[in-house]
């Protein structure tokens, strides 16, 4: 029978390689809402990097750890996506429904957020994260390229569990510098 990996065991795993290959995260997305928000269902972690191609060390010790722990990556196709600036999957072997989806910090909402970014123990297991704050997550989740009916029950559910935490000046500030002040604002006037 084979012994499948479970969701926490894949993110200890991804936060240990890279902290191995001194490369500097934020753990953002679907794995980090349910922090701040509702718990929800998600098959993949999305990482943001602070890592160039041109790293050749940090990226060689993270292939080497990911691949000593059955994540189906090559250095070239890291190298390619973060030259083309996109999406990068990396497959479990172990658990063929889960993944790691990494992603370069390169746009000023990208730095906003890893600059904002909270250490958490995400699991109750004592191995810290840096997750996004759940300022940034609203923002991100407002912001164009996103808006689904999930990013916005998102929002949602993270502007009423959260409220008592949330810098609301903070909250503000970005959502004018980032374009989304309008959405948030009809959101909050609906809840």
């Amino acid at each position: 029978m084979t012994e499948y990996r479970r969701f926490q065991e894949l993110a200890e795993i991804a936060v240990t390689c890279l902290n191995e290959s001194s490369i500097d995260y934020v753990l953002v997305g679907g794995a980090t809402i349910g922090v701040y928000g509702a718990i929800r269902s998600t098959e993949d972690l999305d990482f943001m990097l602070m890592l160039e191609s041109s790293e050749e060390k940090k990226i060689a010790t993270f292939i080497h750890c990911l691949q000593s722990n059955h994540l189906s990556i090559t250095k070239d196709e890291l190298i390619q996506g973060l030259e083309e600036h996109s999406h990068i999957t990396v497959f479990d072997l172990k658990s063929p429904l889960l993944r790691l989806d990494l992603k370069q910090i390169r746009t000023k909402l990208d730095y906003s957020t890893y600059n904002l970014r909270k250490k958490v123990d995400l699991f109750g297991s004592g191995k810290d994260f840096w997750i996004s704050s759940p300022e940034s997550l609203i923002v991100v989740k407002l912001s164009p390229e996103f808006q689904s009916e999930k990013d916005l029950d998102d929002v949602r559910s993270i502007l009423l569990r959260s409220s008592d935490i949330l810098d609301w000046s903070l909250l503000e500030e970005l959502s004018m510098t980032f374009g989304s002040e309008k959405m948030l604002r009809k959101i909050i006037e609906e809840l």
